[in-house]
């Protein structure tokens, strides 16, 4: 047992020290800034443009942390946030090991009034939708030939 010791150490000790490969460190990240129309939680990417040390770059993904429903629900609530208000969703880049959770990223939003003619369906306005009516079926005739084709 000793001698298999004995070997192992000179053996470790011949082999020339192999350095960990070292990843590049995050730069810069890219700005995230988006408007959201009161009622509606922001929509956020899901990856951001990174610079690195080494002066190469790449898109990689982000967590954002209010992917809750609750923190959802709370900054879709126009009661508080309503059109005008600016706040910030912090989120991190997945696989950087900066923190425990990744490299540290923040959205600035910014709540603007709903356009009715851009604005996105929500619960909140759902009765603001138009409905759209039935045609009826006297007024429906089929001329010519259909997708299942003619009759011989």
């Amino acid at each position: 047992m000793k001698r298999l010791f004995f070997i192992c150490a000179l053996t470790a000790l011949a082999m020339p020290a192999v350095r960990a490969h070292s990843l590049p460190d995050i730069v810069t990240v890219q700005k995230v800034s988006v408007e959201t129309t009161a009622g509606n939680a922001p929509r956020l990417p899901y990856r951001l443009w990174v610079d690195y040390d080494n002066g190469k770059g790449e898109y990689r993904q982000v967590r954002w942390l209010n992917s809750g429903e609750a923190t959802e629900a709370a900054e879709a609530n126009p009661a508080i946030n309503p059109p005008g208000t600016e706040y910030q969703v912090r989120g991190f880049i997945i696989g950087d090991n900066t923190t425990p959770n990744g490299y540290p990223v923040a959205a600035a939003v910014k709540v603007v009034h709903p356009s009715p003619l851009t604005s996105c369906p929500s619960p909140l306005t759902s009765h603001l939708k138009p409905v759209a009516e039935p045609l009826p079926l006297d007024m429906v005739s089929i001329d010519g030939e259909n997708r299942a084709g003619s009759c011989p």
